[in-house]
């Protein structure tokens, strides 16, 4: 293991601290039995109820115990669908995801008629870097889903969030592949599952509405980008992304003034307390959108060739990034360590940017978009065979890309 691997992982020791999904605080500590277990409040669990008795650094209360009691049923009967689907549940948050595995590839073709648990896997596969797989499978479980809602006429939940949630899974680990064209198609397929009638509704399906705005800026897709319309203006949420994507867009068509104003309009949405509500996690939407601001200002100091406050400004958007709660697809759309890693690159920082790009490589493993990044920064140290190596890495990864990269992001120049 390089230096610069293990100084990532001494951070992501530091920085990583939480087990799971989910956040308490420590109720009653005094344990009555003098083994040092704690009672915790963890609202997105059992509200304002107590945990049961628990020891501190291990999983919230219970989880062992189910954990254990799904292992169990699964060595009685290894296709048991409902077991399955709960142990990926389980494991995904968690550094043992990989565990999963055998349970995802299980799981899949069991039910081929079931689109969400056909689903599943990919909510393995994407956390332990197979994003063909996962968006194999979310394919599958888009067809079967239409086949469903077609015959059986379905309405409510189900073709409101269960379906597009496939769409929008593909359009995450398309993606990660560099397959620009399915990720921006399945990006506005996702969005058009969201009527104005259903997000007024239900605020939250804004996490659906968004995603085309992130495909386009992704793949560097400014002018269709400048093309979209402006939201419904009660949606605040909408309206700063929106204007974040707007304002990239701007820059790389060297209309920097309105893109500052753009990072204006965003810096106000994200202050707005109205957003203090959740999407598809418990994150709230003003969590989500206040990594929005440093990303659009670390470009708009990068593009002047500002690179110690560009650098600023993206340590400040993996910082937030990374304190938002798990949940699958992530709900802020790229790694912004990928625009790290870039800007310490171009400011002659290669043997920090190596650092930042195994850190990404950890919570994103084999993606090609840090994986090319990672081989620039050990190509600059002269670190000739490691790079080779990254760089065999990034063409399979890379394998069914239809872009080439320049750079771990595609930045608006």
């Amino acid at each position: 293991m390089s230096f610069e691997e293990s100084v990532a992982r001494v951070v992501e020791r530091q920085t990583d601290r939480f087990y799971g999904k989910y956040r308490g605080l420590v109720a009653i500590n005094v344990d009555p039995l003098g083994q040092g277990r704690l009672k915790a409040i963890v609202p997105e669990v059992l509200g304002v109820i107590p945990s049961s008795w628990a020891f501190p650094s291990t999983p919230y209360a219970g989880t062992l115990e189910i954990r254990a009691r799904l292992e169990d049923v699964l060595k009685k009967d290894p296709n048991h669908p409902g077991a399955l689907h709960f142990y990926i549940h389980l494991l995904e948050p968690t550094s043992e995801a990989y565990l999963a595995e055998p349970a995802a590839d299980r799981l899949m073709p069991l039910v081929p008629g079931a689109g969400h648990l056909v689903h599943m896997a990919s909510h393995i596969y994407q956390r332990v870097g197979r994003y063909a797989d996962a968006a194999h499978s979310n394919e599958l479980a888009i067809a079967a889903d239409e086949d469903y809602i077609t015959q059986c006429q379905a309405q409510g939940i189900y073709p409101m969030a269960y379906y597009p949630h496939n769409l929008h899974f593909l359009w995450f680990a398309a993606t990660m592949q560099g397959r620009s064209r399915i990720a921006i198609a399945s990006a506005r397929k996702t969005a058009a599952q969201v009527s104005d009638s259903a997000l007024a509704a239900l605020p939250l399906l804004a996490g659906f509405r968004v995603v085309p705005w992130y495909a386009l800026t992704r793949f560097g897709k400014w002018d269709e980008m400048l093309a979209e319309p402006a939201p419904p203006p009660a949606n605040r949420f909408m309206t700063g992304t929106w204007a974040y994507a707007r304002g990239l867009a701007l820059l790389a068509k060297q209309r920097r003034d309105e893109a500052a104003k753009m990072l204006d309009t965003v810096r106000a949405v994200a202050a707005d307390t109205s957003l203090e509500f959740t999407l598809f996690s418990q994150n709230t939407a003003r969590a989500i959108l206040s990594v929005a601001p440093e990303v659009l200002a670390g470009e708009l100091d990068a593009a002047s060739g500002k690179h110690d406050p560009a650098i600023a400004h993206f340590q400040r958007a993996v910082t937030l990034e990374d304190a938002l709660v798990y949940t699958e697809p992530e709900e802020w759309h790229y790694p912004p360590r990928q625009a790290l890693g870039a800007e310490l690159l171009a400011a002659g920082r290669p043997r920090e940017a190596e650092v930042v790009y195994w850190q990404d490589l950890r919570k994103h493993p084999e993606n090609g978009w840090s994986l090319y990044g990672l081989a620039q920064a050990q190509a600059a140290q002269g670190k000739a065979a490691q790079a080779a190596d990254t760089r065999a890495r990034f063409e399979k990864a890379w394998s069914q890309a239809d872009i080439q990269l320049t750079a771990s992001r595609i930045a608006p120049r």
